[in-house]
Protein backbone atom coordinates (compact mmCIF):
# COMPACT_ATOMS: atom_id res chain seq x y z
CA UNK A 1 0.00 0.00 0.00
CA UNK A 2 3.20 2.22 0.92
CA UNK A 3 4.73 1.81 -2.46
CA UNK A 4 1.10 2.96 -4.65
CA UNK A 5 0.85 6.14 -2.56
CA UNK A 6 4.46 7.46 -3.47
CA UNK A 7 3.84 6.51 -6.93
CA UNK A 8 0.97 8.97 -7.11
CA UNK A 9 2.61 11.62 -5.21
CA UNK A 10 5.50 11.04 -7.65
CA UNK A 11 3.16 11.79 -10.42
CA UNK A 12 1.25 14.29 -9.02
CA UNK A 13 4.08 16.49 -8.30
CA UNK A 14 5.37 15.99 -11.82
CA UNK A 15 1.91 17.04 -13.69
CA UNK A 16 2.21 19.84 -11.53
CA UNK A 17 5.95 21.12 -12.01
CA UNK A 18 4.95 21.03 -15.91
CA UNK A 19 1.32 23.20 -15.53
CA UNK A 20 3.41 25.59 -13.72
CA UNK A 21 6.59 25.78 -16.20
CA UNK A 22 7.38 29.12 -17.48
CA UNK A 23 6.29 29.03 -21.52
CA UNK A 24 10.30 29.48 -22.12
CA UNK A 25 10.71 26.21 -20.96
CA UNK A 26 7.64 24.78 -23.01
CA UNK A 27 9.04 22.88 -26.29
CA UNK A 28 11.76 25.48 -26.62
CA UNK A 29 9.65 28.79 -27.03
CA UNK A 30 10.84 31.98 -25.50
CA UNK A 31 8.54 34.09 -23.36
CA UNK A 32 7.70 37.65 -24.68
CA UNK A 33 10.25 40.80 -23.11
CA UNK A 34 8.39 42.75 -21.20
CA UNK A 35 6.61 45.82 -23.04
CA UNK A 36 8.82 49.19 -23.47
CA UNK A 37 7.22 51.92 -21.52
CA UNK A 38 8.63 55.79 -22.20
CA UNK A 39 7.14 57.67 -19.29
CA UNK A 40 9.08 60.93 -19.45
CA UNK A 41 10.90 62.63 -22.10
CA UNK A 42 12.96 65.89 -21.34
CA UNK A 43 15.01 68.28 -23.23
CA UNK A 44 18.32 69.34 -21.29
CA UNK A 45 21.19 72.05 -22.40
CA UNK A 46 24.54 72.23 -21.65
CA UNK A 47 25.78 75.70 -22.07
CA UNK A 48 29.41 74.80 -21.30
CA UNK A 49 29.48 71.94 -24.56
CA UNK A 50 26.86 73.98 -26.48
CA UNK A 51 24.76 70.44 -26.77
CA UNK A 52 20.99 69.75 -26.16
CA UNK A 53 20.58 66.06 -24.83
CA UNK A 54 17.07 64.23 -24.57
CA UNK A 55 16.55 62.41 -20.98
CA UNK A 56 14.16 59.71 -21.80
CA UNK A 57 12.76 57.68 -18.69
CA UNK A 58 10.71 54.40 -18.90
CA UNK A 59 10.75 50.53 -18.12
CA UNK A 60 12.27 48.20 -19.98
CA UNK A 61 14.79 49.70 -22.20
CA UNK A 62 17.46 47.07 -22.26
CA UNK A 63 21.07 47.31 -21.53
CA UNK A 64 22.42 47.75 -24.53
CA UNK A 65 22.10 50.88 -26.76
CA UNK A 66 18.31 50.58 -28.32
CA UNK A 67 17.42 52.93 -31.60
CA UNK A 68 16.07 55.81 -31.02
CA UNK A 69 14.68 57.81 -33.73
CA UNK A 70 12.53 61.49 -33.60
CA UNK A 71 10.21 61.12 -36.25
CA UNK A 72 11.97 58.78 -38.65
CA UNK A 73 15.24 60.19 -38.10
CA UNK A 74 18.05 58.67 -35.56
CA UNK A 75 19.75 60.00 -32.93
CA UNK A 76 22.90 59.35 -31.20
CA UNK A 77 22.50 56.87 -27.92
CA UNK A 78 25.05 58.72 -25.47
CA UNK A 79 24.25 56.21 -22.40
CA UNK A 80 21.44 53.58 -22.11
CA UNK A 81 20.12 51.43 -19.37
CA UNK A 82 17.08 49.43 -18.17
CA UNK A 83 14.70 52.47 -17.42
CA UNK A 84 17.06 55.60 -18.81
CA UNK A 85 18.39 57.00 -22.11
CA UNK A 86 20.40 59.89 -22.70
CA UNK A 87 20.55 61.39 -26.75
CA UNK A 88 22.18 63.85 -28.07
CA UNK A 89 19.25 66.04 -30.10
CA UNK A 90 21.23 68.86 -30.65
CA UNK A 91 20.20 70.68 -33.96
CA UNK A 92 17.30 68.62 -34.11
CA UNK A 93 14.55 71.24 -35.45
CA UNK A 94 12.36 73.01 -32.90
CA UNK A 95 8.89 71.49 -32.82
CA UNK A 96 6.56 68.92 -31.73
CA UNK A 97 8.68 65.00 -32.55
CA UNK A 98 7.56 61.51 -32.26
CA UNK A 99 10.16 59.70 -30.05
CA UNK A 100 10.26 55.67 -30.69
CA UNK A 101 12.40 54.03 -28.67
CA UNK A 102 12.87 50.06 -30.07
CA UNK A 103 15.24 47.32 -28.71
CA UNK A 104 14.29 44.57 -31.26
CA UNK A 105 11.71 43.96 -33.62
CA UNK A 106 8.91 42.89 -31.75
CA UNK A 107 5.62 44.95 -30.79
CA UNK A 108 6.58 44.97 -27.28
CA UNK A 109 10.11 46.40 -28.31
CA UNK A 110 9.06 49.46 -29.12
CA UNK A 111 7.81 52.80 -27.21
CA UNK A 112 6.37 56.16 -28.66
CA UNK A 113 6.37 58.93 -26.66
CA UNK A 114 5.43 62.80 -28.22
CA UNK A 115 8.17 65.13 -27.32
CA UNK A 116 8.15 69.20 -27.96
CA UNK A 117 12.00 70.21 -28.15
CA UNK A 118 12.91 73.70 -28.85
CA UNK A 119 9.56 77.01 -28.12
CA UNK A 120 6.81 76.10 -27.50
CA UNK A 121 4.92 78.97 -29.60
CA UNK A 122 5.72 81.97 -31.47
CA UNK A 123 5.65 85.55 -29.51
CA UNK A 124 2.70 87.09 -30.13
CA UNK A 125 2.67 90.35 -31.90
CA UNK A 126 3.38 93.41 -30.35
CA UNK A 127 0.44 95.39 -28.12
CA UNK A 128 -1.10 99.24 -28.32
CA UNK A 129 0.51 101.74 -26.95
CA UNK A 130 -2.10 102.72 -24.71
CA UNK A 131 -2.13 101.66 -20.76
CA UNK A 132 -3.77 98.29 -20.84
CA UNK A 133 -5.67 98.82 -24.18
CA UNK A 134 -7.65 101.86 -22.33
CA UNK A 135 -9.31 103.31 -24.97
CA UNK A 136 -10.03 101.16 -27.50
CA UNK A 137 -13.00 99.35 -28.86
CA UNK A 138 -13.43 96.09 -30.63
CA UNK A 139 -16.11 95.52 -32.77
CA UNK A 140 -17.55 92.47 -33.53
CA UNK A 141 -15.59 91.37 -36.03
CA UNK A 142 -12.25 92.22 -34.05
CA UNK A 143 -11.59 95.26 -36.01
CA UNK A 144 -11.02 98.51 -34.10
CA UNK A 145 -13.36 101.64 -34.90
Amino acid sequence: MNSLVVRITLVSTVVLAVAAAPVSTQKGRKAPRAQLIITSATVLTDPVLEKNFLVITGFNFASEAPLVTLGLVPVAVVSAGATGITADVTGVAPGSHLLTVSRGPSTTDVGVFEVMIGAVDPPGPTGNDGEDGAGYTLLSDGEEP
